[in-house]
């Protein structure tokens, strides 16, 4: 089987080093994760590079991404499959399945997990850069100078509110990646106030994905000519023909 896989780059080491092992060819072209702050642009950007794929010489798209802020919400096929997997972000595919996903959820639903291999391509502070990337996140003499005393108190506030919403971080490990940033998690953790925890990466999903194991609870296979779209349920991901 041949298959074409449009991944975001954060997941490029498992990709590259599964598929080498894998029976399937796998050809894999990498979007910047950086485009995670921008969903409406990475769905144009996927959707595009989903009408570029060559038909006659791959039997499906395998999509390493998640719903992603809804930016597949709307992706439609052509005339190739695609698999998906049913998962809302990249942290269910390191953690393996989306049954242990809902298990640490259920045992720790404020958690703010922190990937190993997300933060060798992004740095440690990402969810500062999100908050940026709305406005946030910034220091309250910027706040002061742009919008005055009353304006940088308010957006200040509003910028460390979100912490609260945590009490704990998750240091996903993967066997890939060498560098140990876990001292980088628990110096977050401790500026925070939040728990600390490790926990060993798998990645079962990701390989299931490349090999063709595609089991109905962690995959959507996406028929040819439909649009993909937000469940809104535990399903995550469904499709309808159009």
């Amino acid at each position: 089987m041949r298959c074409k896989a449009l991944i975001c780059d954060v997941l490029s080491r498992d990709f590259y080093y599964y598929s080498s092992l894998s029976d399937n060819i796998v050809d894999i072209e990498l979007m910047d994760s950086y485009n995670h702050l921008y969903p409406q642009k990475m769905k144009e950007s996927i959707q595009k590079k989903i009408d570029n794929v060559d038909s006659s010489k791959y039997d499906y798209i395998l999509m390493g991404f998640g719903l992603c802020g809804n930016a597949l919400n709307g992706i439609q096929t052509r005339d190739i499959k695609i698999v998906v997997p049913k998962v809302h972000d990249c942290i269910t595919l390191f953690i393996g399945s989306k049954r242990k996903y809902k298990e640490y959820f259920e045992e720790s639903p404020n958690s703010m997990y922190y990937m190993s291999s997300w933060i060798e391509k992004n740095g440690i502070n990402q969810d500062m850069q999100d908050l940026k990337s709305i406005g946030l996140g910034e220091s309250y003499e910027y706040y002061e100078q742009k919008y005055g005393k009353k304006g940088a108190k308010y957006l200040s506030q509003i910028s460390k509110e979100w912490i609260k919403r945590y009490n704990k971080a998750v240091y996903v490990t993967n066997k890939l990646v060498k560098e140990n940033y876990s001292h980088d998690v628990i110096n977050i953790s401790k500026k925070r106030q939040w728990n600390f925890e490790e926990i060993k990466g798998n990645s079962d999903m990701i390989e299931n994905l490349i090999n063709g194991y595609w089991n109905e609870d962690d995959f959507l296979v996406v028929e040819k000519n439909s649009r993909i779209y937000s469940t809104g349920d535990d399903n995550i991901v469904g499709y309808e023909y159009v």
